[in-house]
């Protein structure tokens, strides 16, 4: 029983780790997909005031720029609410059933 516990303490660790690291990716993709909509909508505003053709090149980039981002938003939201369950599943495993271990809100993937 000791050995089980102390593989579920090192597990619970790694998760953790694992886990942090993973809210810090979502974030920095959130933060990254964020300011790319923002330079999305200023050169909207600049491609309709001149409709240049290299506006809209710039803006056409942008936006495939910024779906890109997003994607990888949603993909670190993701891989950050499996990195939670996989940690509340090792926690459950070691205090039990009743052990609450994430009351906060998901993240949308």
């Amino acid at each position: 029983m000791l050995v089980r516990n102390m593989e579920l303490d090192r597990q619970i660790q790694e998760k953790r780790t694992e886990m942090r690291e993973a809210l810090a990716a979502h974030q920095k993709a959130r933060e990254a997909a964020a300011q790319m909509r923002s330079r999305l909508s200023e050169l909207r505003i600049a491609a309709g005031t001149e409709a240049a053709g290299s506006d809209l090149e710039s803006l056409r980039s942008a936006e495939a720029q910024a779906q890109e981002l997003e994607s990888a938003e949603k993909t670190a939201a993701t891989r950050f609410n499996a990195v939670s369950d996989e940690l509340a599943h090792l926690h459950r495993q070691k205090f039990g059933a009743w052990h609450i271990t994430w009351t906060g809100p998901r993240l949308r993937p």
